[in-house]
């Protein structure tokens, strides 16, 4: 058999020698009695691989013991993701990072590094990452906008459920018709599947215009904090006693961590176009 020399982007050719050795360890991988490929990825054998991986490389690289390597599946930009800030808040820390303002409201570009039983540990994406990776800032964002959707999708919940039963798993409403609350001045309780920054759901595409369509008409938004936002129907409730609402949930039940806006948003159904009030 010839051997074909591949330098492509992707996978590309190894020496012999490494394919030999993984060949015979297909079935018997450092005398675990099983092949790497079916190792538990908590296993102390696979974590012992990940390991002598890091030190090889740490060694090879002269990588400094300051950074970390990341083994991140499906490469970097399926890691991005979106999580709502406000703006005034972290102007500061905000300074030179990938984010785009709604109103008050920064969705800013943050990269998943590692996740440890359901625990999800992230960083701020900034401008000059970017730039040194060779990438647009707009095509990043537009990839952490699908992520986000693809990793935490939006879901609809009820308060009482979302409060007294921690397996509520919330109402799917994308691609299925469901009841919405159309004349309460609570609204509507949107977030995402794992519910952490999940008010960022309804930047997320077609998300807004989903639940116009449902409540059939324009929509007043009020974030209750960083995790949800409460829907209105925009023709049935004022602005002014949403606002007064939502003052009051925020004085009571809203941490200083967990604050997104004071603000009432609207949704153009005509548009698509959110408005800071």
């Amino acid at each position: 058999m010839t051997r074909v020399y591949n330098f492509s982007a992707g996978p590309a050719c190894l020496p012999e020698w490494v394919l030999t050795k993984a060949a015979s360890e297909m079935l018997d991988a450092h005398n675990s009695g099983m092949s790497v490929m079916e190792m538990s990825h908590r296993s102390s054998e696979f974590q012992d691989i990940i390991d002598t991986c890091k030190a090889r490389l740490k060694r090879l690289m002269n990588i400094p013991d300051e950074y970390e390597i990341l083994f991140l599946q499906g490469g970097a930009s399926l890691q991005f993701t979106m999580i709502p800030l406000n703006l005034e808040k972290h102007e500061e820390s905000l300074k030179g990072a990938v984010y785009a303002a709604e109103g008050e409201i920064a969705l800013v570009l943050y990269m998943k590094i590692s996740e440890d039983g359901g625990v999800v540990n992230s960083t701020k994406v900034m401008r000059r990452f970017v730039a040194g990776w060779g990438k647009n800032v707009v095509e990043v964002f537009k990839e952490a906008i699908y992520n986000t959707y693809r990793m935490s999708p939006p879901r609809i919940y009820e308060w009482k459920k979302l409060l007294y039963n921690p397996a509520y798993e919330g109402e799917e409403f994308m691609e299925k018709d469901i009841n919405l609350k159309k004349d309460a001045v609570r609204g509507n309780c949107l977030s995402t599947v794992n519910k952490t920054n999940g008010a960022v759901a309804v930047f997320l595409p077609g998300v807004a215009k989903r639940l116009s369509q449902l409540l059939d008409g324009d929509l007043y938004l009020a974030f209750t904090s960083i995790h949800e936002v409460m829907v209105h129907n925009a023709n049935l409730v004022t602005s002014e006693d949403l606002k007064e609402v939502l003052a009051d949930t925020i004085q009571e039940a809203t941490t200083e961590e967990e604050y997104l806006s004071s603000h009432i948003y609207h949704y153009s159904q005509k548009t698509g176009e959110f408005t800071c009030l």
